[in-house]
C-alpha cells in the first residue's frame, strides 16, 4: 500500500517529527530526517517526505489508515491514492509485482540532449576502452558534460545497468575531454533502446540480496573495487559486468528499500 499527499501551508519538519513521535515512528533512520519508520511486531510502515509531498508504504492497511487519519487531523492532507509518480520515478503495480522505473525522465533526458531520434546501442559502455585524463582533447566548456553526468547519476536510482558507465565517467568531471563526452553520449544511445527498464519486485519471490565483483584487471588502469547489489527478481536482468556504486543522492530509492531489506533479516 502506498500513499501520496500534500501538507498545506506549514513547514513539515517540526510538526512531522512531533507527529512521528506520537505515533512512535523513528525519525532518525540513517540520520535522514526525510524518512520515518515504524515497526511493531509484524507491522512495518515507512513515510518518505519531500517538501510537502509524502509517500506512505507498509504491510498493515489498518496502521496505514490510522496514520493517514492522524496526519489529516493535523495537517488537512489530500490523499492522491496509490503511488504512480514521484520525483521522476514511475510506479506500475499489480497483484503480482511492482515495477519502479523512470521512462518519462529518460525520454526528457534524450530530448534535452538531442538524442531522441538516435540509433540505439546494446551496451552502455565500451568496456575495452581505456579512458583516462589524457584521453581525447580537453573540453573548453564542460558544462554540458557535468549536466549530463548529474542527470545520469539520478537515473541510476532505478537503472543499475548503467551504474558502472556513469561511475567511470563521473571520475572525469574536472578534466572532461571529447572522448569522455562521446562515451557519455553512448550511454544515451543505450537508454534510447530501453527507456522503461527499471527495478522489478515480484510479490511471489523472497527478497534475496546478491553481490559480486567482476573487474577485468587488464582493462582497469587502476585498482577498482566494484560491486553490484540486486534482488532475486532482478536475476537475469543484470548482466555480470563490473558495477561501481554511484554517489549517494539526496533522495535515493535505496533509502526506501533498505528498511525492507533489514526487516527481511539481511543486516549489513
Amino acid at each position: 500500500m502506498s500513499f501520496s499527499g500534500k501538507i498545506q501551508s506549514r513547514w513539515y519538519h517540526r510538526e512531522a517529527q512531533r507527529e512521528a513521535s506520537c505515533k512512535r515512528i523513528h525519525s532518525s533512520f540513517f540520520d535522514d530526517h526525510s524518512l520515518f519508520i515504524k515497526k511493531q511486531s509484524e507491522s512495518f510502515t515507512a513515510i518518505l517526505v519531500y517538501v510537502d509531498d509524502l509517500v506512505l508504504i507498509g504491510n498493515d492497511i489498518g496502521e496505514i489508515n490510522s496514520i493517514k487519519q492522524d496526519l489529516d487531523d493535523k495537517f488537512k492532507i489530500k490523499d492522491l491514492g496509490d503511488l504512480k509518480y514521484f520525483l521522476g520515478m514511475e510506479v506500475a503495480r499489480s497483484n503480482s509485482a511492482i515495477h519502479i522505473y523512470q521512462r518519462k525522465y529518460t525520454m526528457d533526458l534524450l530530448r534535452d540532449f538531442g538524442y531522441l531520434d538516435c540509433k540505439p546501442l546494446f551496451t552502455p559502455f565500451d568496456y575495452s576502452q581505456k579512458l583516462s585524463k589524457e584521453s581525447g582533447t580537453i573540453l573548453t566548456d564542460n558544462t554540458v558534460y557535468r549536466q549530463l553526468i548529474g542527470r545520469l547519476l539520478y537515473l541510476t536510482n532505478t537503472r543499475p545497468d548503467i551504474s558502472y558507465a556513469v561511475g567511470r565517467l563521473s571520475q572525469f568531471l574536472d578534466c572532461a575531454t571529447t572522448s569522455h563526452l562521446q562515451a557519455t553520449f553512448r550511454v544515451l544511445r543505450y537508454l534510447k533502446g530501453r527507456p522503461a527498464t527499471g527495478l522489478f519486485f515480484s510479490s511471489t519471490s523472497n527478497l534475496h540480496l546478491t553481490g559480486f565483483t567482476d573487474v577485468p584487471i587488464l582493462v582497469a588502469p587502476f585498482p577498482v573495487i566494484a560491486s553490484c547489489l540486486g534482488t532475486r527478481s532482478l536475476a537475469g536482468r543484470v548482466r555480470s559486468k563490473p558495477q561501481l556504486p554511484s554517489p549517494l543522492q539526496k533522495l535515493n530509492i535505496g533509502l526506501l528499500l533498505l528498511p525492507l531489506v533489514k526487516l527481511a533479516g539481511y543486516l549489513f
